[in-house]
């Protein structure tokens, strides 16, 4: 967690969120026929809520959202 703060700038939550975020956009995209909750579990999350609070949080848009724009969503993750 030190580490984290001293070289990335960031704590070790947000870090693990920022990459749970990242593991969902590749699975949104790889797996439509997936439920986007579903996919939230499998990377982590313990609660939709959470979820797209933090997905929200990390790419300006919801895990739907996300899922119908595609790649070329804008998300700067």
């Amino acid at each position: 967690s030190e580490y984290l703060n001293n070289n990335l700038g960031k704590s070790f939550s947000k870090f693990v969120n920022e990459f749970r975020t990242k593991e969902a956009c590749t699975l949104l995209l790889q797996k439509p026929y997936r439920s986007i909750l579903d996919i939230g579990f499998e990377v982590g999350f313990r609660s939709k809520t959470s979820y797209h609070r933090v997905f929200m949080q990390n790419t300006g848009l919801t895990p739907s959202e996300f899922r119908l724009r595609g790649p070329d969503s804008g998300s700067n993750l």
